[in-house]
């Protein structure tokens, strides 16, 4: 009887730990009440804490939005471009074909 007291009290003490991990108390204790606290605790330590898990997806957002920044950069700088030597064709400064090198050049 003992032995099922102590292992329900630190089956219990292992979803503590987990509550601050993506486990969370639930599964921490259920995993140690099923398996035992100690391959509970392994696999609680072994999950990631929430905390880390945030601090990724902030990473990842401004990772995206960096990457958005700069597409959106790069096509204002290729329509920029593209106007510039569209004027120098229009002026006659450059022929058809030397701006069709050069729009070439720019879209790649």
């Amino acid at each position: 009887m003992m032995t099922i007291l102590l292992w329900i009290f630190f089956s219990f003490i292992v979803g503590i730990i987990g509550s601050d991990k993506t486990i969370g108390f639930l599964g921490g204790f259920l995993w140690s009440l099923i398996l035992s606290p100690v391959i509970g605790l392994i696999i609680v330590i072994v999950s990631k804490s929430n905390a880390d898990v945030v601090a990724s997806n902030k990473s990842h957002k401004l990772q995206i939005e960096t990457l958005e920044q700069l597409k959106s950069t790069k096509s204002t700088n290729i329509g920029h471009e593209l106007e510039k030597i569209a004027i120098l064709r229009k002026e006659g400064i450059i022929s058809d074909k030397e701006f069709e090198l050069a729009k070439s050049k720019i879209l790649q």
